[in-house]
């Protein structure tokens, strides 16, 4: 399976060529990093009330909504377990919060400690 490789992506492993390089390979998953981090923040916008959808509709969807979620949580850590490990170890994913802010961040062990790399 090919996966294109986006602007998002390109920009999310720049971020992350200091401590792992960059292939093809890391800027593809970093791509699919941003997608389902983009589409989860709209997942969380819904069920904060994102002024598009009614109160009725947010309760008769939440539990799908939280399940896409959970999903879109699982395939984002995933996706960051394959990424290639930092020289002081693997980098994780946060997620999570506000959704006007980073709602995933990549957690970076870095040699002065873990750098937060939030992901739009």
């Amino acid at each position: 399976m090919t996966t294109n490789v986006t602007t998002g992506g390109r920009l999310l492993a720049a971020e992350l060529n200091r401590y792992i390089g960059t292939t093809h390979e890391i800027q593809a998953t970093c791509s699919l990093i941003v997608r389902y981090a983009k589409t989860l923040r709209r997942y969380e916008e819904m069920l904060c009330g994102d002024g598009i959808h009614s109160g009725e509709w947010v309760n008769k969807h939440h539990d799908r909504l939280e399940a896409n979620c959970e999903r879109l949580n699982k395939l984002i850590d995933r996706l960051v377990e394959t990424l290639p490990e930092t020289e002081y170890g693997q980098m994780w994913a946060t997620t999570g919060g506000d959704p006007r802010g980073f709602i995933v961040s990549l957690e970076v062990p870095a040699w002065q400690g873990t750098r937060t790399i939030g992901v739009w």
